[in-house]
């Protein structure tokens, strides 16, 4: 399994698609979102009951409590529908933040250091990538 370099930055250690793999890796405990390419779908490997792209619902759902992550397709966004707190793409940035502790998913525009990961809303099969290193 690719295993991505932890040092890079500290601001670097959650969810990313790097490249060639196709796949969403949560570096702090390398158990999360996985993008099963010719699945289409966000599988939470810990408890196999998290995020699942349910191709033609568009969204995503957290079927354990059913109140996590929608995509919301005419919105372009991700909301963590519990605490209002999580993931919004902010379609006019182009990224996903984690407003509530700022070390999830982040387009760092400013800093030498992005990423961008970016969703096509419907069946979610594309996403672009862009990565920047010093």
């Amino acid at each position: 399994m690719f295993r991505p370099n932890m040092n890079t930055h500290k601001k670097m250690c959650a969810l990313f698609d790097l490249t060639n793999e196709s796949a969403l890796f949560d570096l702090t405990n390398e158990s999360a979102l996985f993008d099963l390419t010719n699945e289409s779908a966000l599988f939470d490997l810990t408890n196999e009951s998290a995020l699942f792209d349910l191709t033609n619902e568009s969204a995503l759902f957290d079927l354990t409590n059913e109140s996590a992550l929608f995509d919301l397709t005419n919105e372009s966004a991700l909301f963590d529908l519990t605490n209002e707190s999580a993931l919004f793409d902010l379609t006019n940035e182009s990224a996903l933040f984690d407003l509530t502790n700022e070390s999830a998913l982040f387009d760092l525009t400013n800093d030498q250091y992005a990423a961008v990961c970016h969703y096509m809303i419907g069946e979610m099969t594309e996403v672009t990538h862009h990565l920047q290193l010093p």
